[in-house]
């Protein structure tokens, strides 16, 4: 008989995984805010202008956060209490 794999040992190497990733995520996009000199170089041969370098370390990091913390609940109604629809 084929016995299914451990969810335990699944559910490691997926936390694992994600917790890499995040890093990796985070990593990039503090590079991108603190305005590391290769960052700023690069998007400025790119030619979108630092905007864009801005706009992309948020998104990196608020991935990383997403990844550290995925069932947290993030509703806008908890983020924005003056918003009443």
């Amino acid at each position: 008989m084929i016995s299914a794999p451990s969810s335990k040992g699944l559910t490691t190497v997926v936390w694992v995984l994600q917790v890499l990733t995040g890093c990796l995520f985070l990593f990039a996009g503090a590079s991108k805010l603190f305005g590391v000199a290769e960052m700023v170089n690069f998007f400025a041969q790119v030619g979108f202008g630092q905007w864009l370098r801005y706009v992309l370390g948020v998104l990196e990091v608020g991935s990383a956060v997403t990844l550290f913390f995925p069932r947290q609940e993030l509703s806008m109604e908890r983020w924005c209490s003056a918003c009443r629809w």
